[in-house]
């Protein structure tokens, strides 16, 4: 019986999801014994894995960050090291080029929380570095919500425990994996700029608008090709400024419209 140890994995979600998630599916189809090292919050992702071990991280990068305590050490005949496969396409990371086996991760009974789900991030740093673009003022997306529920459309918020939660929205941040992508795949569109819980609606197949306010090259690619392997509708916006409120709206209308014509 030939066993496989992917891990330890202590980067960005985002990261999980569309690069490190679908690498570890991929080569743990080879093993007859899987053992996944990753974040206390993603066992969802990792059902194929007859072992899970949950990790605590500081300091998250990109791709990797520093464990609390030592990385547990578990006998395996091969050993998938994010840190190794990183390092294999680090010289042109942008064309995500790894092996992947992708996955849907809506659940079988999808049960409908929210029309518009919504992951309203705030600033966003890797250590000490600030990531421009990245977040959207409280007041705009409070501004969001209403032009959102002035339409009869009901508005949840998701995502980690520190992105903004507007008055009038339901409340599922910090909830267990599962049950968000359950409201995900339920839901009409997402609402927010890029982050990894965007890329969790494309892998629950909820259609979705994102935007990042800077001028980014590759980043729309990845929303709709590179990382959206279920071919989900994404209304990507780059501009070198936020969206308005009634832009970001206008496109979710538009979304909206689509998913009416297609069903």
């Amino acid at each position: 019986m030939k066993s496989i140890y992917c891990g330890p994995y202590v980067g960005e979600f985002g990261w999980e999801l569309c690069w490190w998630n679908p690498l570890a599916r991929y080569y743990a189809e080879q093993y007859d014994r899987v053992i996944v090292a990753a974040p206390s919050g993603s066992q969802y992702l990792y059902e194929f894995a007859d072992t899970f071990i949950p990790l605590q991280a500081i300091g998250v990068t990109y791709w990797e960050g520093q464990l609390e305590g030592d990385p547990p050490v578990i006998p395996a005949d091969f050993y998938l090291d994010p840190r190794t496969e990183f390092a294999r396409y680090a010289g042109e990371p942008d064309k995500i080029s790894t092996k992947k086996m992708w996955k849907s991760l809506a659940p079988d009974n999808a049960v409908h929380v929210a029309d518009i789900l919504c992951a309203f991030r705030p600033q966003k740093k890797i250590g000490d570095k600030l990531i421009a673009g990245k977040e959207y003022p409280i007041d705009k997306c409070q501004q969001i919500v209403d032009m959102l529920r002035s339409q009869g459309l009901s508005v949840a918020c998701f995502g980690g425990l520190d992105n903004h939660c507007p008055s009038g929205t339901i409340d599922l941040r910090g909830r267990v994996l599962e049950e968000q992508c359950s409201a995900l795949a339920a839901a009409k569109c997402v609402v927010g700029p890029s982050s990894g819980p965007i890329h969790l609606a494309s892998l629950c197949g909820c259609p979705h608008v994102t935007w990042i306010a800077s001028i980014h090259h590759t980043l729309e690619q990845r929303y709709t090709k590179l990382w959206n392997p279920f071919n989900t509708p994404a209304k990507f916006i780059c501009h070198n400024r936020l969206p308005s409120p009634r832009e970001i709206v206008g496109h979710v209308e538009i979304m909206l419209k689509k998913g009416i014509q297609n069903g």
